[in-house]
């Protein structure tokens, strides 16, 4: 994935429901690519205020930045937020309530996307995610 929307000149988004994947991921980022944290990663959770939100809301919209993917929690800052900058969503985990992931893809497909928007859902299978997965689509 990483080659295509680098190819396409296109910014990730990475979703989890929980602060370690997206920790983890960062390190792994940072190691791999040699990423920095602010500059080409950047993250949002729950504890940031709302000025440290719209930065990091406007570092990943802006044409000209070096932010390559944003790691964020679903449950951060749930309502209004445009991230439009990016057109690749990974969703990490499956949630029991399917607005919650709807919610997350919708941040990415918005007014002002100009770029065709692709989503990854990454399920294991033979867990109890699958599970999940399909009492969701049966609620959809």
């Amino acid at each position: 994935m990483y080659l295509k929307s680098k190819a396409r000149d296109e910014k990730v988004l990475i979703f989890s429901e929980y602060i370690d994947p997206l920790n983890f991921l960062m390190k792994q980022l940072a190691s791999y690519f040699s990423w920095e944290e602010g500059k080409q990663v950047l993250y949002m959770d729950g504890k940031l205020d709302e000025k440290q939100c719209q930065v990091v809301i406007h570092s990943l919209n802006a044409d000209n930045t070096e932010a390559k993917v944003l790691l964020a929690s679903t449950k951060a800052y749930c309502e209004g937020i445009n991230l439009v900058g990016a057109s690749r969503v990974v969703l990490l985990d499956v949630v029991w309530n399917p607005s919650v992931e709807r919610q997350a893809i919708s941040r990415a497909y918005r007014l002002g996307q100009k770029k065709f928007v692709y989503v990854y859902h990454l399920i294991m299978s033979v867990t109890v995610e699958i599970e999940k997965y399909q009492r969701q689509t049966k609620k959809d």
